[in-house]
């Protein structure tokens, strides 16, 4: 059954990614939690380029050996966007990381203290992930400023 969808040809590279992806996603999380996860929104490749301004430099948040984290707007919310390069010194395939990472996040999203995972992007050669902004900053300096307050030492 499945060899008749790997044959066909698609009319974009967008449809042919957002299947390959999509079905990933699904299995992983099908796998992962049998299907418990919770639901996330779809981000086309448009909304995202708009919400990042293009996936300006200024706008980066950080860079890691795998990733970029771009602080982006969308309908008024401020959002992480997680967007993957493929790494060929890897031992593992880059969808599996990222689906792994996406099944992890969204079961994890009910933790206060976690990032909630709000969506992906389905569309680009590897999937995109999209985060709620941290707000109150991160792990490191809340802990720092919290540090501080019990110490008596102002932020």
């Amino acid at each position: 059954m499945l060899s008749c969808f790997r044959n066909k040809k698609y009319k974009t590279k967008e449809e042919g990614c957002f299947l390959k992806n999509g079905a990933a996603m699904l299995e992983q999380l099908i796998h992962s939690f049998y299907g418990n996860c919770n639901l996330i929104q779809m981000y086309s490749q448009e909304e995202l380029k708009k919400a990042t301004n293009d996936y300006c430099w200024d706008g980066m948040a950080h860079r890691d050996w795998n990733s970029q984290l771009y602080k982006g707007v969308h309908e008024d919310h401020v959002i992480l966007v997680k967007m993957f390069e493929a790494d060929s010194s890897s031992y593992m395939d880059p969808l599996e990381l990222i689906t792994n990472e996406a099944a992890i996040a969204s079961n994890m999203s009910k933790h206060k203290n976690v990032l909630k995972l709000l969506g992906c992007c389905l569309e680009s050669e590897l999937p995109t992930l999209v985060y709620e902004f941290p707000a109150k900053g991160n792990l490191y300096t809340t802990s720092e400023e919290m540090a501080n307050h019990y110490n008596g030492r102002s932020a």
